[in-house]
């Protein structure tokens, strides 16, 4: 037997014994105590079911709803499992994060909003969605197009109640706040790779027949794409061949090319923010590689992305 099967068994035995001692004298009335004790017998076998329960006088109990609903998004494929490498965790700056250090409640809330606008983007790209539809309807509509697979679909599903009740101010301990900012990412990351995927063979197309200055700025979107959804991109341009190798090219003009700075400071904000572009690209090269060993295009990317230099021509 379980350390944990034990200790339920001896407290929902004391709670009994108490309830039957109760019980036989009657000059004790039937009162809260007696509620109490009830309660005492049957929270140790709630653990499996609610997150909660809550106890006259305020005492709280956490149960293991988030741990469930992070397994099956692991399990969905929409996050991965285990902890987030480090490596690969900040390249995604998402609102919500802004302000789940000074209160956890409204992060919980800014991630069910942006889980929302990804979900009904997708519908938008898919299929005609109406204005009134919640998030919920959204999800099922998504699943039952394709769109997300069943066991996506309900995951979804499963983690969106957790994330209601922190919009209507439940409290929030020390490890639902660490799962937002290691999960919530995760799984919005997930859905804008879903998102990026469906854009991309539009955008390959018209990269192809481009015109002009029009290069560089399907390139660089190019190159946000490969960021949003690295699995797709590399996919695609393994089956066009001219498209890589043109992207390839001209990746130093469309990508890390400052064409134009008013003084000093903002070419510096400038050359910042295209030095975090660079090992943002890099490290998801370097994370597509560790799956996909043998990816010539993913190899030829890496190597010219340490080698490119971030260039101004004014």
């Amino acid at each position: 037997m379980t350390e944990k099967r034990i200790i339920q068994f001896s407290i929902s035995a004391i709670g009994i014994l108490f309830i039957v001692g109760h019980m036989i004298w009657p000059g004790i009335k039937i009162d809260g105590i007696t509620v109490l004790l009830i309660i005492i017998v049957i929270i140790p076998w709630l653990a499996p079911v609610f997150k909660s329960f809550e106890l006259p006088g305020g005492l709280k109990v956490e149960f293991h709803d988030l741990e469930k609903a992070t397994k099956k998004l692991e399990e969905s494929g929409l996050i991965k499992k285990g902890p987030a490498s480090k490596k690969h965790q900040d390249h995604s700056k998402y609102s919500f994060l802004n302000v789940v250090d000074i209160d956890s409640n409204l992060a919980l809330s800014g991630l069910r909003m942006e889980i929302e606008s990804r979900l009904k983007d997708l519908a938008e790209q898919n299929f005609k969605v109406v204005d009134r539809h919640g998030i919920n309807q959204i999800t099922r509509q998504l699943s039952e197009h394709g769109i997300l697979s069943n066991q996506e679909s309900s995951a979804i599903l499963d983690i969106l109640p957790i994330l209601n009740k922190a919009a209507h101010g439940q409290d929030v301990d020390e490890k639902t706040h660490k799962w937002v900012i290691e999960i919530g990412p995760q799984i919005l990351d997930s859905l804008e790779a879903r998102k990026s995927a469906h854009e991309l063979p539009e955008l390959i197309s018209s990269y192809n027949n481009r015109d002009g200055a029009q290069g560089v700025e399907i390139g660089h979107k190019l190159s946000m794409q490969m960021i949003k959804s690295t699995d797709a991109f590399f996919e695609l341009m393994k089956k066009d061949k001219k498209a890589f190798n043109d992207w390839m090219k001209e990746l130093d003009t469309s990508t890390f090319t400052l064409f134009e700075s008013s003084d000093e400071i903002e070419e510096e904000l400038a050359y910042a923010k295209y030095s975090r572009l660079k090992e943002i690209m890099i490290e998801k090269v370097e994370q597509y590689l560790e799956k996909n060993t043998e990816s010539s295009e993913a190899k030829e990317l890496l190597n010219k992305l340490n080698n490119i230099k971030i260039r101004s021509v004014w």
